[in-house]
Formats: structure tokens, C-alpha cells, sequence
């Protein structure tokens, strides 16, 4: 395996795609999302501030994680974490959803097996849709830090680090998610179908889980199938389970991206 041509498959690939179909698929509706977000960031400050917001954020995650993130740090970079974690499997599958489903069904991949192995073609392709998203993602985590900085005064360097601490948390979240884009990618040979199963594909194990779940009283063992039962642990005020939670979603993207691996081992190029 050549680390090089991986480079150069990824870098093609987000030369070469970003601005057509499957790249805009996913441009056009985060810049629209986040730029709503960020042109009435105001209003979202104030939303955050008031005694309802962080009676709401209590409840869906617990009282010292709503503390910790609207009290500790930052509102409006804290409101961005927020609403991206939680929006990130419609985004990312919107992304990564053509890893290698239109290449596949147009036979493009046979030409390039002469040059490369399949491994090198299917991280490349994976590693180019994990960059395309956390860049996105990067753009929208400055910027909400900058009119942090302006609008709400928050000291610069304090900011900054929160803001990197909030990307790196988004690109441990992301890479499962794009792993599972993968999967959904290698079992198709059209992009809209890769794009149809990758969402119906997400909401059938999200019913799973809950019926599974419903199996067993006072615990929720399916709920981890995905990344985002290990979700709300990502906000824990507690440096430890948040730590533990991170260190899980490697371990998520190690699991699905080798089932996309071997169905895409096993596929006619």
C-alpha cells in the first residue's frame, strides 16, 4: 500500500468533485443551514441565554453538561457544537454518499486497478469525503468563533482552543459516519441509490435499535449499534466520560468501514 497514491486518489477526488453533482448535493444545503445560523447568531446568543434554553439543553443532555457548554464556554460556538452533532448523519451521508457507488456502476474503477489496489482506491476515496466534510465543518466552527470574538466578546485565545476542541470533536464523530457512507456507497451502483440507501439505510437501524431496545427493561444496549448513542457523552462535563466517548468513535469507524471494506473487496470493478 502507497500512502502516495492515496494522497493523489484523495486529492483528485476533491479536486474533481467537490462542484459537481454529488459535492453540490451536499454544498448548497449546509451553506444555506449554516449560513441562517450564523446571519441571526444574535438571536441564537439570546435563545441560549435565556432561562429556557438551558432548561431545554438540561433536558436533553443533563444539567452540568448544558452548564458546561452554555455557562464554561462560549454560547454561540456551543450552540454550533450542538446543532452539528446532531444534524451530522443528514449532512454527512448527503457528503459521502458517492464514495464509490457511480464509479463502480460506470466501470471506472477497472482502469484505475492497473495503477492502484483496491485498498488504496477505497481509502483514498474514504479520506477525501472525511476532509470535504470536517473542511466544511471547520469553515462554519471559525466563523461562529469569530463572531464569538466580535458580537460577544469572548477572549480571543480561549475561543480559538474551544473552536479547534470543537472541530477535533466533529472529525471523531464524522469518521464513523462517512464509514457508514461507505457501506451504503459499496453495496450500490448509482449514486442515488447509494443516496436513497444510505438514509433509509440509517433510519431502519434507528428503528432497530428501538425495537431492540424495547426488548429489555431499565437499559438500551442496541442504541450503540450507531455513533450517536455515545453522542450526549460528548457534552459530559465530565472530562472522563467525554474522553471515553471520543475514544469510542474510532472504534466505530474501525467497525463499519471494515464492513465497507469487504463488500467492496467483493465487488465486480
Amino acid at each position: 500500500m502507497s500512502w502516495r497514491r492515496i494522497a493523489l486518489i484523495l486529492l483528485f477526488d476533491l479536486r474533481h468533485g467537490v462542484f459537481r453533482v454529488r459535492g453540490l448535493l451536499f454544498l448548497v444545503p449546509f451553506a444555506l443551514c449554516w449560513y441562517g445560523f450564523l446571519r441571526f447568531h444574535e438571536q441564537t446568543i439570546e435563545l441560549f441565554r435565556r432561562p429556557e434554553g438551558f432548561m431545554l439543553l438540561s433536558r436533553i443532555l443533563d444539567e452540568f453538561s448544558a452548564k458546561a457548554l452554555l455557562l464554561d464556554n462560549p454560547v454561540l460556538p456551543s450552540a454550533f457544537l450542538l446543532t452539528a452533532l446532531f444534524t451530522a448523519p443528514f449532512f454527512v451521508i448527503l457528503a459521502a454518499h458517492d464514495q464509490t457507488a457511480s464509479d463502480i456502476g460506470a466501470g471506472f474503477f477497472r482502469f484505475l486497478t492497473a495503477r492502484c489496489t483496491r485498498l488504496e482506491l477505497f481509502l483514498g476515496r474514504y479520506l477525501s469525503a472525511l476532509t470535504y466534510v470536517v473542511a466544511a465543518y471547520s469553515i462554519v466552527a471559525a466563523t461562529a468563533a469569530l463572531l464569538s470574538v466580535l458580537s460577544d466578546g469572548t477572549p480571543v485565545i480561549d475561543t480559538a482552543v474551544y473552536a479547534a476542541q470543537i472541530i477535533l470533536t466533529l472529525l471523531l464523530y464524522a469518521a464513523p459516519l462517512v464509514a457508514y457512507a461507505a457501506l451504503t456507497s459499496a453495496l450500490c451502483s448509482s449514486g442515488v441509490g447509494a443516496l436513497l440507501l444510505g438514509f433509509a439505510g440509517y433510519v431502519a437501524v434507528l428503528i432497530g435499535m428501538w425495537a431492540g431496545n424495547g426488548l429489555f427493561d431499565g437499559s438500551a444496549p442496541f442504541s450503540y449499534l450507531l455513533p450517536s448513542g455515545m453522542r450526549n457523552l460528548l457534552f459530559a462535563a465530565d472530562p472522563l466520560r467525554a474522553a471515553f466517548a471520543a475514544a469510542c468513535m474510532p472504534v466505530y469507524a474501525v467497525a463499519w468501514g471494515w464492513l465497507a471494506w469487504k463488500v467492496f473487496g467483493m465487488r465486480n470493478l
